[in-house]
């Protein structure tokens, strides 16, 4: 029965994972990472390409969110 009843409740957690996590970020008492990721892609678009990559991860950092 436990068994039956953990198969019909784990999928249902698995579609709790938030869009963050898919992407390879995670946050605790960030800001919304929508809005951060808008920012910092604007923020680091502005550095010489071969900066971007840690522009954006430096941004993200001072917004609460670090890549996995």
């Amino acid at each position: 029965m436990h068994a039956a009843i953990l198969a019909g409740v784990l999928p249902l957690l698995s579609g709790c994972a938030t869009s963050p996590g898919e992407h390879g970020w995670s946050g605790e008492h960030a800001q919304p990472f929508d809005d951060a990721r808008e920012a910092c892609e604007h923020e680091s678009d502005a550095r010489p390409k071969a900066e971007q990559p840690a522009a954006l991860e430096a941004c993200m950092a001072r917004r609460g969110w670090r890549r996995r």
